[in-house]
């Protein structure tokens, strides 16, 4: 049984047989995708065993003397260090252009306005910049295994962007180019703001392999281009470990109050928004005007990371405040207590 997918002018068969695997990639290479890109430039790195000689001395004529042999090195790791930093930057736009709804993975604004696929080109003038550290067996195998990689992984995201949005991705792909980037954005604007902060947070890891290139390129020393890339790789690591401690508080209040938004009125949810901000004015004084139940997941994310410090946020004081505070609602609903006010000048609740 074999089921075609539309994707990009062509069809792409997907079959039970050994028809079109060499066009689309397997589920383990979509998922894992970074991952293998980065075994293949350790595993090309190894050819320097086979072939000790570095791409870039191999391409700059040995008769020019050591200085200006160095000095023309030094322009071609510019050259790479450059290509990089613009991968590295069109990485950083295309994350920071990426839908912030929940439940949305299709973007639609920044560089996708150009181009359908701007973080796969980013990342491919990135490995292009990275392979002048290969050497000159390695340099051309690496090019061939990523570009293979990265078209195959291209043809599975786009056969599950049309399965999910079927005909709005569709026309999509009919005004926008696939790797080719336009002079001219051909869709409208989305209206979302890009998130530039955390998209440098995202892509720092990045940014750190542009500087190693950089630092190279300046000194043409091994131990510094080692240094650099030891300090690249202990920063992701940190940043792996750190981002799990960040997140499970804020999606678990989140997910609490927004499900608890979704099954009362909207008044009471106004009100419940209400309390939680006056229970909470014992931490940190928070002025709020109105409040939808869309609100509540914004405001108790942006809590719950630290953006307002508030203290004690970690033991779930605040979250048994919250729901405390939304059984007592429930309970005194036909005789509501005294309405309450913050007073902005010393941070405390005083009752009319």
């Amino acid at each position: 049984m074999r089921n075609s997918y539309q994707t990009t002018g062509y069809l792409i068969h997907a079959s039970e047989g050994r028809e079109g695997e060499i066009v689309i990639a397997s589920e383990f290479e979509y998922r894992h995708r970074f991952a293998i890109v980065a075994f293949v430039f350790v595993f090309t790195y190894a050819f320097y065993n086979l072939d000790p000689l570095n791409i870039v001395y191999a391409i700059v004529p040995r008769d020019l003397g050591v200085l200006n042999q160095d000095i023309l090195a030094r322009f071609v790791y510019s050259v790479s260090a450059l290509l990089a930093g613009i991968g590295a930057a069109l990485l950083t736009w295309a994350s920071a252009s990426r839908p912030s709804s929940p439940g949305s993975d299709l973007p639609m604004g920044g560089p996708y306005r150009y181009v359908r696929n701007p973080h796969f080109i980013g990342y491919f003038l990135l490995v292009v910049g990275l392979g002048s550290f290969q050497s000159r067996a390695g340099f051309p195998i690496l090019i061939a295994a990523e570009t293979l990689l990265f078209f195959r992984v291209i043809a599975r995201e786009e056969m599950r962007l049309e399965q999910t949005y079927g005909d709005r991705f569709r026309e999509y792909c009919r005004r926008v180019p696939r790797l080719l980037p336009s002079l001219r954005p051909r869709i409208a604007a989305d209206g979302e703001l890009p998130r530039w902060r955390q998209a440098f947070w995202h892509q720092a890891f990045q940014w750190g392999l542009v500087a190693t290139l950089a630092a190279f390129a300046c000194t043409l020393s091994d131990p510094v281009g080692y240094m650099f890339a030891c300090t690249t790789l202990l920063f992701l690591a940190l940043q792996k470990l750190v981002q799990p401690l960040l997140i499970p508080h804020a999606s678990y209040l989140t997910a609490v109050l927004s499900s608890s938004a979704a099954s009362v009125p909207p008044d009471f949810t106004s009100e419940l928004v209400t309390r939680t901000v006056q229970v909470s004015s014992n931490y940190r004084q928070v002025t709020v005007g109105s409040a939808s139940p869309r609100s509540i997941g914004r405001l108790s994310t942006s809590w719950m990371v630290g953006r307002q410090h508030l203290p004690n946020r970690r033991n779930g004081r605040f979250v048994r405040d919250s729901l405390g505070t939304a059984a007592a609602i429930k309970q005194q609903k036909s005789n509501p207590p005294p309405e309450t006010k913050m007073e902005q000048y010393d941070g405390n609740i005083h009752s009319e």
